[in-house]
């Protein structure tokens, strides 16, 4: 098997990483400001206190994505079911990181179980996107033709 690198992809993998650690937490930030419930009392307190800022979700989302280092020197074994061994162990580890630190602001928010399956679910696409696009070779199981010939002596 000849090997072919493609210095695109690189830039494909860093415009991913860029998008994601920009849109998703900013997402969450706005349903989470515009979700949480107040409990009666001032509700500017309340908002300042569970509310995580942008910034640090921002910093979260990134620190969050660090298992990715060592998980896709891994995904470079070829062989599936450890590909995706890894794809669920890193959306899980990586979800479960971010879910453990918002937790006290997801709680407060109506939505609370529909944040920590889109927290979730972002994170298995992008590893699930990261192994099939970047590492996942598909098998090449190549038809032999068998033609046989009569020779009449």
């Amino acid at each position: 098997v000849h090997w072919r690198y493609d210095f695109h992809l690189v830039s494909y993998a860093a415009t991913a990483i860029f998008c994601y650690v920009w849109l998703v937490p900013l997402a969450l930030w706005a349903a989470l400001k515009w979700t949480t419930q107040t409990d009666g009392h001032d509700e500017i307190e309340t908002q300042q206190s569970t509310s995580p800022t942008m910034m640090s979700l921002f910093c979260l989302y990134g620190y969050s994505l660090s298992i990715y280092i060592p998980v896709a020197i891994l995904w470079t074994i070829q062989v599936s079911w450890l590909q995706w061994l890894f794809v669920l162990m890193a959306a899980f580890v990586s979800g479960a990181v971010l879910i453990f630190w918002l937790l006290p602001a997801l709680r407060k928010s109506k939505y609370f179980l529909i944040l920590v399956g889109s927290i979730l679910a972002f994170h298995f696409l992008l590893a699930t996107g990261f192994m099939l696009y970047f590492f996942h070779v598909p098998d090449t199981d190549v038809a032999v033709k068998v033609s046989t010939t009569t020779v009449k002596v």
